[in-house]
């Protein structure tokens, strides 16, 4: 069965490609032209190439339905937080996302939903890849150029096999004979034999050696376009990224400092922090997808999700939160509390009285201050509706985050971002302090690096300036842990 389901898969990652239906070229450009044409000269195969992150930026492009929370890489980073405790949501406003969120996996056993769509999704990036690699070798043209297409197709499929690995197996360290993923690394067509899934070990060997092979082959390589296209500098925070999944803390804090290299970067300081993060000109950025508006997807998108003030999106009745608990950590001072609006109302001052008027919850001794302050925004966001002189909009309840917005109401262009440079500041502290020899001064250094352009008076050494709080008193908060309230 296993062996029918990969051959399956073969069959319907081929045929994505290659094909000229015109149900397909809506969410794959490259589609349009024939697999003969499409590898004939270097240009052809940069288009094809390019497909492949304008694929990933794509609405229905893991499944043929649900584009509202189906919009390519982006709808999967979304699902990645929602089962986290620390991007709660309050209300489930159309649904979108809520199986991920109530951690519904079992309900998710379809063709049609995020197992098999995230597998489909991972290998049609590896089927192209796999095609460039074979079919850009012997074509004639500029070296240089011809190394710029194969460093990032190495590297691309490095970053499929990395999230194919992780989304369907436990971590590396938890057994590296565990059973892994099928590895492809030679075009691909309906008379493929499917190949069997091998280790944990096999596919995280094809990862590292991608990587170096990418790694090698941008060093001497046209500079790319634009920040859409993988360069050097991403490849090597690839290479960090895998390192610190595998626990190899000295190579994950080698490669994230070489990605620090990068010429031009700079960490967000408190200006462009509060800038909404959908602006791929960012000095911190190092790599995301540039939207154009013919390529926008609008309300199928990340900051449709995302933004709670945009009229025309989903957030507006059902925004992401910050969880008390990280809310309440955060230092008055620092600049990113402001991705998220305070309490609206102290609970700590809020007494029984308020709670019971509140509470609809029939049993008084169930009755809590967090479901009495969800009852009063909601008649709070009932009155500004009816009178915007009176209560508040809903993007204004407690805790709702503004880190990412919108470039203006109603517009869609707005970039994603994949990978920054503060990232590899947090790579290099974590490995710094895991490492076999302790570097607990480049720990310091790179937080500081990360967090004193925010809060200038941070100082990783004599962190924090108060206790850190516990779960203790939050383990009842409906905006923490709790699924439903």
């Amino acid at each position: 069965m296993k062996k029918i389901s990969i051959i399956i898969l073969s069959l319907a990652v081929t045929a994505f490609v290659f094909s000229s239906c015109a149900d397909q070229l809506k969410t794959y450009p490259t589609d349009s032209t024939s697999e003969g044409e499409l590898f004939k000269s270097i240009e052809s195969a940069e288009f094809a190439l390019n497909g492949v992150y304008r694929f990933m930026n794509t609405y229905e492009t893991y499944t043929p339905a649900w584009g509202s929370e189906n919009f390519g890489y982006p709808s999967m980073m979304i699902c990645w937080d929602m089962v986290g405790e620390d991007m709660p949501k309050r209300d489930a406003g159309s649904a979108w996302f809520d199986y991920d969120y109530r951690l519904w996996v079992s309900a998710e056993s379809g063709s049609s939903e995020r197992p098999a769509g995230w597998w489909n999704f991972n290998y049609k990036i590896i089927t192209v890849c796999n095609s460039v690699l074979a079919s850009v070798p012997p074509l004639e043209g500029d070296q240089k150029l011809k190394n710029s297409l194969l460093g990032q197709a190495y590297a691309m499929r490095a970053f499929a096999y990395y999230h194919l690995i992780n989304l369907y197996q436990l971590t590396y360290t938890e057994g590296t004979t565990n059973p892994g993923v099928p590895i492809y690394t030679e075009p691909t067509n309906k008379n493929t034999v499917g190949k069997g899934r091998g280790t944990v070990a096999d596919v995280y060997t094809q990862i590292n050696d991608d990587l170096q092979k990418a790694i090698d082959m941008l060093k001497d390589a046209a500079a790319v376009k634009n920040k859409s296209q993988l360069d050097l500098y991403v490849a090597y925070g690839l290479k960090a990224r895998t390192a610190l999944m595998q626990e190899d803390f000295d190579t994950a804090k080698e490669y994230a400092e070489l990605a620090l290299t990068k010429p031009g970067l700079a960490i967000m300081g408190t200006g462009d922090v509060l800038g909404g993060f959908n602006s791929l000109d960012n000095a911190e950025w190092m790599w995301g997808f540039y939207t154009i508006e013919s390529q926008a997807t609008k309300t199928y998108s990340f900051m449709s999700h995302m933004d709670p003030a945009e009229a025309g999106g989903y957030a507006k009745n059902s925004a992401h939160l910050v969880s008390r608990w990280l809310y309440d950590n955060i230092d008055d001072d620092d600049t990113r509390k402001q991705w998220f609006i305070g309490p609206k109302y102290d609970l700590d001052a809020m007494d029984q009285e308020f709670i019971d008027k509140y509470d609809p919850t029939e049993d008084p001794a169930k009755r809590t201050k967090q479901r009495a302050l969800y009852y009063w925004e909601q008649e709070q966001n009932a009155l500004y509706n009816r009178d915007n002189t009176q209560g508040f909009p809903y993007s204004a309840n407690s805790y709702v985050q503004l880190k990412f917005r919108m470039k203006g109401p109603g517009v869609w262009t707005n970039d994603m971002l994949y990978m920054r440079a503060s990232e590899m500041y947090l790579i290099i502290a974590e490995a710094s302090i895991r490492k076999t020899a302790t570097d607990y001064n480049a720990a310091v250094s790179a937080l500081n690096s990360v967090v004193q352009p925010k809060l200038e008076t941070y100082d990783a050494n004599t962190f924090p300036k108060a206790p850190v709080r516990t779960f203790d008193g939050y383990a009842n908060d409906a905006t923490f842990a709790a699924r439903t309230l």
